[in-house]
């Protein structure tokens, strides 16, 4: 799977983490105060958070490549403890996508369908995505954020005539603001896909790839919290009664022939969560690889000295 020591651009791996972050904000949103003002202080305050935490790993991307190798080379124990721990947390969110992704597609496309066979289904892709490793998975990621992009853009568009701005700040309100900072920040793994991902970055500059990060971290959060913000303009008052908000908003597009959007947009978002499983697997696999790579080298230089 990464043998060759397969490559892929940093334009690629920023798309990979825009759709990773997107697809939960879609999949798995975090309870809906009433107040919008709360909503997106609680997606600015996750991203800061979030930021300060990776802040170490970004400034290590702009001088080297693989921070769990180098990690080991300077402690054994704690080169497989950092690399051990990453693996359960990216397991844990593929295993929570796996789950959010299932429910999402029960609720929305099969309407008391087999959610087994869904789930079974999200499954294989997710395997399947490990198999063809790295590369193969930075060309689908890129493809399927163009997907998500367009509907999402034909769902906003469709859905002007409803926005209405003035109603948006009359509420106010932090009662429940330290629990959704949490819930947000849960959905969160980009910045250890990042780091699992950076040794297979191809730079064509030494900063290619921390460049790439803060422009993630920035357009992330201005995305986000864009989507909140024109949902609470079609929805109003419903917002914070909605599950899924963007679903709720594609209910009410209407375009041409598709009538209503939510079918449509409930299976592209439900692709994309089955490729953020994967790509959460396959990360674990990278920093796995990473490791065992480290020992080996090791294991052979002391052996010819």
């Amino acid at each position: 799977m990464t043998r060759n020591f397969p490559k892929i651009s940093a334009a690629q791996l920023f798309c990979i983490m825009i759709l990773s972050r997107l697809t939960m904000d879609v999949i798995a949103p975090p309870p809906v105060p009433e107040s919008p003002v709360e909503a997106l202080a609680v997606i600015a305050v996750t991203e800061i958070v979030r930021l300060a935490i990776a802040s170490p790993l970004i400034s290590y991307s702009f001088s080297r490549s693989n921070v769990h190798r180098s990690i080991y080379r300077k402690n054994k124990f704690l080169g497989w403890l950092s690399a051990v721990f990453a693996c359960i947390l990216l397991i844990g969110a593929a295993t929570k996508t796996l789950f959010h992704g299932t429910d999402f597609a029960y609720k929305n496309l099969l309407v008391n369908g087999a959610v087994w066979a869904v789930l079974a289904a999200a499954v294989v892709f997710a395997l399947f995505a490990v198999y063809m490793g790295v590369e193969a998975v930075a060309r689908a990621g890129v493809l399927f954020l163009i997907a998500a992009a367009i509907i999402t853009a034909a769902v906003f568009l469709a859905d002007i005539p409803y926005m209405q701005i003035s109603p948006m700040w009359a509420k106010s309100g932090f009662g429940t603001f330290f629990k959704d900072v949490l819930r947000c920040f849960s959905n969160g793994g980009e910045y250890l896909v990042f780091a699992a991902l950076l040794p297979y970055v191809n730079r064509e500059k030494q900063s290619s790839a921390g460049n790439a990060v803060l422009w993630f971290a920035l357009i992330s959060a201005v995305v986000s919290a864009g989507m909140c913000a024109v949902n609470y303009l079609i929805l109003r008052e419903m917002y914070p009664l909605a599950e899924y908000p963007f679903i709720a908003s594609a209910s009410l597009a209407d375009i041409a022939l598709f009538k209503r959007l939510d079918g449509v947009c409930a299976a592209v978002w439900e692709l994309c969560a089955a490729f953020r499983t994967g790509l959460m697997l396959l990360a674990a696999v990278c920093v796995m690889i990473s490791v065992v790579r480290a020992a080996r080298e090791q294991k052979a230089s002391k052996s010819e000295n």
